[in-house]
């Protein structure tokens, strides 16, 4: 049996997501881009070595260094309001880090689905639910 905390990503899921993924998504400067991951699907050899790689963190609990460096970014909700209420911060990682996130959060929530771990006021990602339905 798998322990419940490792969370391995599997070669078709990892290879789809990258040939899905789109390429103007930004990232962490000066680190490999959407658009090199993507093109790196085009091929199994390399999209597998990159599986192998993202998954030796889920497996040890090792952050490679890189992953340890972000970028804080403002954006403004509405063009010209520079206020603070006006802005909202995103976060930019490597893009594997990013994958991974993604993916972590993908398999928590499905864990917590399959255990009825999740509040019934948790409508966000749950299957046959949506934000009208709180609303009703």
């Amino acid at each position: 049996m798998v322990p419940t905390h490792v969370m391995p990503i599997n070669f078709s899921q990892y290879h789809s997501f990258w040939k899905k993924a789109r390429e103007n998504t930004t990232c962490y400067p000066h680190s490999l881009s959407f658009s090199t991951m993507k093109a790196g699907a085009l091929d199994d050899y390399i999209s597998e070595a990159e599986c192998k790689i993202t998954n030796i963190p889920l497996a040890t609990g090792f952050a490679p260094s890189q992953w340890k460096k972000c970028l804080d970014v403002m954006i403004t909700k509405k063009s010209g309001v520079t206020a603070l209420s006006g802005v909202r911060t995103i976060v930019h990682f490597q893009v594997d880090c990013n994958y991974t996130f993604q993916h972590i959060g993908h398999e928590m929530m499905k864990r917590a689905e399959r255990r009825g771990a999740l509040a019934p006021e948790q409508y966000g990602r749950q299957k046959r639910q949506s934000y009208h339905s709180c609303c009703q």
